[in-house]
């Protein structure tokens, strides 16, 4: 199932096909076929080939078949896909046997241009979760993304990735998006030929195909789309070509796990809506909680869930804490807060050497921590995490 909303629209003129085009061609993971309607027939044979997510109908008040047929591709179809109507002069009566029939909402004209593109970016939003949700995806594509710089999201990031590869012989690709400074491939002693600037560059050849030839692999059987590790344009980070990526991506690895710049321009924030969990990455200081608490309470509005989002309290216990966990929680409002105990000696002996933290030292803290994270990360997105009920639980399921 492709990510992009599919809309089919008919008119009975081209400038009203021409005007609903304009309108959406601002709306991003739209796709648009405009057809002209010139026989009571073409309703009728939707469905028999690919179905679009969106029919968008000009109703003229009086072609009582094309309302038959609208009512029949609602039977049958209900679920599938979502019928919006417009018009320029209809009966009151008319309108409200389209509200009957399913239609999901009626617009007239001249179409009103912010109304309409708010109704599409929700489809587009509804069928991305439908697709996750018929995936599993809960841990399909997890990001980690810090919020304050250099708190640690890179190096987490790295060793889950490793984690899930090695112990748990998942298939796995890391991907560095921070086209400047990131220092995925450095972490893990590689030395790439391609990166994924590669791939954002050429969207239109983005394909599992592409992305297996950008690839580099570690020896524990864990995938790398490197970062180029340079000052490139951060305008090179743009939506389309990220989805694209991880629209390629999920068709071939288990687990996506990205690592992402500290920046929110379109790239960024494509990549957190694909994204479930967000490991949004923390520690105990003032000045990492406000920045923390900045973003919790606008990635809502940039169209990024927060039930998505989750909290990391990396370096936890560390004796330069300035804030307790209950601080922490009631600030952030988050109840559950994952936590990685600070382990300095052995994340910067893991640093020096290109190795992942459980290479160096399976015992420290810090690797159980993280080995305890990338298996919540397993099991979200496996379902097998479900604890054992008790007799009534099971008695009343």
């Amino acid at each position: 199932m492709s990510a992009d909303l599919k809309v089919v629209s008919y008119f009975f003129d081209d400038e009203g096909g021409r005007e609903l085009a304009a309108i959406l061609s601002r709306v991003e993971g739209l796709s648009l076929t405009s057809t002209k309607v010139v026989s009571e027939e073409q309703l009728s044979t939707l469905g028999k080939e690919e179905l679009p997510d969106v029919v968008f109908f000009e109703l003229d008040g009086h072609a009582e078949r094309h309302i038959q047929d609208l009512e029949l591709l609602l039977k049958e179809h209900r679920g599938s896909v979502s019928v919006y109507v417009t018009y320029k002069e209809v009966a009151l009566d008319l309108v409200r046997r389209m509200m009957r029939i399913g239609v999901m909402d009626i617009f007239p004209q001249p179409l009103q241009t912010q109304e309409l593109m708010s109704a599409m970016a929700h489809a587009v939003s509804a069928k991305r979760e439908r697709i996750k949700a018929s995936q599993g995806a809960k841990g399909g594509v997890t990001a980690f993304i810090d919020a304050k710089g250099g708190v640690g999201s890179t190096t987490l990031a790295v060793n889950v990735a490793h984690v899930l590869a090695q112990k748990h012989k998942a298939e796995v690709l890391l991907i560095d998006f921070d086209l400047q400074f990131g220092d995925v491939a450095i972490s893990l002693d590689l030395h790439p030929r391609s990166t994924v600037l590669d791939a954002l560059r050429q969207p239109d050849r983005v394909d599992t195909v592409l992305l297996s030839a950008l690839i580099t692999k570690h020896d524990s059987g864990l995938d790398i789309l490197p970062s180029p590790g340079n000052l490139t344009s951060l305008d090179e980070l743009m939506a389309d070509p990220v989805r694209k990526i991880l629209q390629a991506a999920v068709q071939d690895y288990e687990f996506v796990i990205l690592d992402l710049p500290r920046f929110f321009n379109a790239g960024v924030i494509e990549a957190l809506k694909f994204s479930d969990p967000v490991m949004l990455v923390c520690q105990n200081s003032l000045e990492t909680i406000r920045n923390a608490k900045v973003i919790l309470d606008n990635l809502s509005l940039i169209g990024v869930s927060l039930s998505a989002v989750e909290l990391i309290n990396n370096r936890a216990m560390a004796k330069s804490s300035s804030v307790t966990i209950d601080k922490l929680k009631s600030t952030l409002g988050k109840e559950r807060i994952h936590r990685v105990r600070n382990d300095y000696a052995a994340a910067v002996s893991a640093q020096d050497q290109g190795l992942p933290v459980a290479s160096v030292d399976k015992k420290s803290d810090m690797a159980k921590d993280v080995l305890a994270l990338a298996e919540y990360i397993l099991h979200a997105h496996r379902g097998d995490n479900k604890k054992k009920q008790g007799f009534f639980a099971r008695l009343f399921k």
